[in-house]
């Protein structure tokens, strides 16, 4: 023992394991001779994630019989879908027969899968058991326990407990298990005839050829002398027998063996899926009467989105995103269904935003039949404040269908079934946003400083811009002013100048009026009878009064101003013509 501790226990107390294939530690003394040797701990079975053993300490014990198996019988808490709480028993086994080869060939031994063996809702202790003419005889206590939540509750040392635990009497129960297995399939997939590879079981075409291919496996305790295999076709709530398979194979605890169905799809095939059925060997012609039963997931008739050449980029109008979509599904694009962009990071930044904020674009796909691709480039608006904290963003991009996807309790848990994968892209800032500049009017001779202005300019070194025109017949930039030449239009630009971000602005050059009595040509317009009363009350208010006689009505440069610019008013101020009109310097952009 003292060598023991010495050599065989860790400064944790912990056993020090050993590599060997046996998983032994063995000590000898001085002269060879083996002192005593221990196996390294196994763990045997872990408590289910919806168990609460973990809280809860265990009853179990163990036999063996008379072929060296190892039987282990343990009770584990089990919560139930309605809530209510047990204490189940559940067993495994060393079984001596159920080998299987590792890595270099030799027949290796292996525990059985846990499995349970009491499903009554009851509360089971004490066990003991042995073995009896290869049959397990467990010996156990059973009782009820709950709670009572009524408001009256119970006085306790002084204080009400509203939460009575209330045990019922206990059961002696004796009970013989028989050595048979739990033959069980764990799997349902489609493989295609045409094409001998794997099918997606929602993306199949009706009329379609295919292998079912079930896997039976032994989830009991001890070996399975056979078994009965039945798969059923169930559509609209009817079932069609497809084929039975009687195998009279042994089947060891853990081992899992493969068995196919040919089957030809319906032409309609949506909802469609596949029921599995399983029985026990017993002896010759005789099955256990417990049946096991496997669905498969449905078929589905619709759309498959394959999301390729997924890129983005920014334009002065914005941030831009192309790519690719290729229906790989047995259905064409609905009518409803979306492409979708919704905020995902950095670094939870969408946990900054409510679920509609976060959403950034959201179109319908439009028309796209099966095996039909289609390149897309669309406009993503985001807002600035997203991109202030980190001058990029990530987005989650994928096709999807509206529908409602509801809880056992009714409760929404989703409003999209997803037709694509989700693919993730970044949004970078390489120019500063929202670049607007504002329209610029002055009279010939006059000048005016143009006004733009832009968002997050700070991630690149400030807001500096310069400007050009590009009619310098009209206008021309001085000083960073635009600078009345002759009358007309000119278009005016506004240049980012660390980015080369440019913003386009109307440019408006108008004549230069003399603002004293009498008359002024100009341009071709009739502009007589001014008055300098009213000239002066028109120069503040920014209007002026014009006869509307000779060619104003047909001037190119007034009409062509946002609809015209100006309105006809009768009761000319300045002479008794009729032909008179107003226009608004100010309504010109």
């Amino acid at each position: 023992m003292t060598k023991l501790i010495q050599e065989g226990i860790d400064d944790e107390g912990v056993l020090i394991t050993s590599d060997d294939t046996d998983r032994e530690y063995v000590y000898t003394d001085e002269n060879g001779k083996t002192v005593y040797k221990y196996t390294e701990p196994i763990i045997v079975s872990t408590p289910a994630t919806d168990s609460h053993a973990a809280k809860q300490s265990a009853d179990f014990c163990v036999a063996e019989d008379a072929n060296g198996s190892l039987f282990v019988l343990w009770t584990e808490g089990v919560t139930e879908k309605d809530g209510n709480v047990s204490s189940e028993i559940f067993a495994t086994s060393l079984y001596s027969s159920a080998l299987s080869d590792d890595a270099d060939g030799e027949g290796i031994s292996a525990w059985a899968k846990p499995y349970q063996i009491t499903k009554d809702g009851y509360f089971h202790d004490e066990m003991a058991f042995t073995m009896m003419d290869d049959k397990l005889l467990t010996v156990y206590n059973r009782f009820a326990q709950t709670y009572d939540d009524s408001d009256d509750g119970t006085e306790y040392n002084g204080e009400v407990d509203h939460s009575v635990l209330t045990v019922s009497d206990m059961s002696l129960v004796a009970t013989t298990l028989e050595p048979c297995g739990a033959v069980t399939v764990d799997d349902i997939s489609v493989i295609s005839d045409s094409e001998k590879n794997g099918v997606d079981l929602l993306y199949s075409e009706a009329g379609q050829k295919i292998t079912v291919a079930v896997d039976v496996t032994n989830n009991g305790l001890t070996t399975a002398k056979g078994y009965k295999l039945t798969l059923y076709a169930v559509s609209g709530g009817s079932e069609t027998k497809i084929g039975q398979i009687e195998s009279t194979d042994e089947l060891t605890p853990n081992a899992t063996m493969l068995q196919t169905f040919a089957y030809t799809l319906p032409a309609k095939i949506d909802g469609l899926y596949f029921r599995a059925e399983t029985q026990e060997l017993k002896q010759d012609g005789i099955y256990y009467s417990e049946k096991s039963s496997f669905d498969s997931d449905p078929f589905v008739q619709r759309a498959e989105i394959i999301i390729s050449n997924l890129k983005t980029y920014q334009l002065s109008d914005g941030f831009h995103m192309s790519y690719t979509l290729t229906n790989k599904g047995n259905a064409d694009v609905s009518a409803d269904d979306l492409l979708l962009v919704d905020l995902t990071g950095p670094l939870g930044l969408d946990r900054k935003y409510k679920a509609d904020e976060c959403r950034l674009y959201s179109e319908k796909i439009g028309e796209l039949a099966i095996g039909e691709s289609k390149e897309y480039d669309v406009i993503i608006e985001i807002p600035s404040e997203m991109l202030a904290s980190y001058g990029f963003i990530t987005a989650a991009v994928r096709a999807a269908m509206p529908a409602e996807i509801r809880d056992a309790s009714g409760d929404v848990l989703a409003q999209y079934v997803d037709l694509s994968e989700w693919e993730t892209v970044n949004f970078d800032l390489d120019m500063p946003v929202n670049m607007k500049a504002s329209a610029v009017t002055v009279e010939v001779g006059d000048s005016a400083a143009p006004a733009v202005t832009m968002d997050l300019a700070d991630y690149f070194g400030g807001n500096d811009v310069n400007y050009s025109v590009n009619n310098p017949e009209i206008a021309r930039i001085e000083n960073g002013k635009v600078v009345g030449i002759s009358s007309g239009y000119a278009t005016l630009f506004a240049t980012h100048a660390l980015t080369g971000e440019k913003s386009r602005m109307a440019g408006a050059v108008y004549p230069a009026y003399d603002r004293s009595c009498g008359t002024a040509a100009d341009n071709g317009m009739d502009t007589s009878h001014i008055q300098s009363e009213n000239t002066r009350k028109a120069v503040r208010n920014r209007k002026y009064n014009v006869c509307m006689e000779g060619s104003f009505a047909a001037d190119p440069f007034f009409l062509a101003a946002n609809g015209g610019g100006y309105s006809v008013q009768t009761g000319c101020e300045c002479c008794d013509c009729g032909n008179n009109g107003v226009y608004d310097r100010a309504a010109f952009t």
